[in-house]
């Protein structure tokens, strides 16, 4: 998770000498996210990004990477994490978590770190955000179908001037509760073949209110 996009670099010191972020208090079901996003990051912490990745992602999931279109399934965790050097570490922390009542698919949102040693021994650290989607499977534990870092709040043009186009790869819905995960393409509305258009992913999440009638908790791309 999630190194995938705009980030800023730091110096930093070493992972262990590190204030780990707070995390909001979750109430009892949504906890249950968080507390598996934690162990997640911790077992990233422990092994390294790779094996984490194969024990808390399914083997459909999504990596939804900055500028990049979606990789799918295990051979998206070998490419992205397959050669991650032993010396570095990705670390993050969830600061949001949100789920259907009844417990079966959720997000969490939170903030990463990946920390690297260059030759000369010193640490730089690399942060930005993430978006995870969890889903509950047969044997009831949690395990994320999408995975994105780096996102930023969706911001849509209201003027006309503008229309954005998205297309889902994963759609997840409860009796309250609606997640959907894919790409976007947002174009001028009157622009000719070969004008500017701007191309991502997104993880939107809603909360079903009434029978026609949902409210958006979550609306990111990159």
């Amino acid at each position: 998770m999630k190194p995938f996009g705009i980030a800023v670099w730091v110096v930093a010191l070493p992972l262990m000498l590190w204030a780990q972020d707070k995390i909001q208090d979750f109430d009892s079901t949504e906890s249950k996210f968080a507390a598996v996003d934690k162990e997640f990051s911790d077992s990233s912490v422990a092994e390294g990004p790779y094996r984490a990745f194969i024990r808390f992602t399914t083997e459909d999931a999504y990596i939804l990477s900055t500028h990049r279109a979606p990789e799918y399934g295990r051979p998206a965790v070998q490419k992205f994490y397959g050669d991650f050097p032993a010396a570095d570490s990705l670390v993050w922390t969830p600061i949001e978590a949100r789920c259907s009542n009844d417990g079966s698919v959720g997000y969490t949102i939170g903030n990463y770190r990946y920390i690297s040693k260059d030759s000369l021994g010193v640490y730089t650290t690399r942060t930005g955000k993430y978006m995870t989607v969890w889903k509950k499977q047969a044997d009831g534990s949690l395990r994320a179908i999408a995975d994105m870092g780096s996102p930023q709040q969706a911001v849509f043009d209201t003027s006309g001037n503008r229309i954005s186009v998205r297309q889902a790869l994963i759609r997840e819905s409860t009796q309250d509760f609606l997640i959907e995960a894919g790409t976007y393409k947002i174009e001028e509305a009157r622009s000719v073949s070969g004008g500017n258009v701007q191309r991502g992913n997104y993880i939107t999440a809603w909360r079903l209110i009434r029978a026609g009638m949902k409210k958006v908790v979550a609306d990111y791309q990159n």
